[in-house]
């Protein structure tokens, strides 16, 4: 209520919150649950990005000696692990960060009176059993080919959130002092 209202010939979804949403944020988190797939596959199941890039036609029984379920097994884990990683930056990463378009997260905290915002929490818990229905329940499982990864990748996903929220702290700092073309892109 502090800052003025938009035009109303302002749209609310424009050209710098689209730049925003997929060139900045989107860009880096795609990028990271990509290289969370290639890292699974390189370290547990022994699968080099050049083993994988390109080898679709010869991703059936008998490649790099395993069965057909035994690929099958190690993709639905990678994909589990870039779902986990996605979601775990979507929801501590991205939905804390992009609360406000220019102010810290420090400065409207979400508990605080002014800017009280609980129901985010609920909405991360909500999503939180979401995917862990989808994870862990074997309909689900079978429906969507996931698996329960392996805890060490729920505290990867959160450390890559830090990530996210740092980025965007730090682009939302650039755009208050006004720096370069940052100042562009407070949509």
């Amino acid at each position: 209520m502090k800052q003025a209202p938009r035009s109303k010939d302002e749209h609310i979804v424009n050209f710098k919150l689209m730049l925003h949403a997929y060139a900045f944020i989107g860009i880096m988190e795609s990028f990271i649950a990509h290289v969370m797939f290639f890292v699974y596959m390189q370290y547990y199941e022994g699968f080099y990005p050049s083993d994988l890039i390109l080898s679709f036609s010869n991703w059936t029984d008998g490649y790099m000696g395993r069965s057909q379920d035994q690929l099958n097994n190690a993709v639905s884990n990678a994909q589990s692990v870039y779902f986990v990683t996605l979601i775990f930056m979507q929801l501590f990463g991205n939905s804390l960060a992009t609360r406000t378009n220019r102010l810290s997260f420090f400065e409207v905290l979400p508990w605080k009176k002014q800017s009280r915002n609980l129901w985010i929490f609920v909405a991360q818990i909500a999503s939180l059993i979401c995917m862990f229905f989808v994870l862990a329940l074997p309909a689900c499982q079978n429906i969507f080919k996931t698996r329960l990864p392996r805890v060490e990748f729920y505290f990867i996903g959160l450390g890559f959130a830090m990530v996210i929220f740092f980025m965007d702290e730090m682009r939302k700092l650039m755009v208050r002092r006004k720096v370069g073309f940052f100042k562009k892109l407070a949509w």
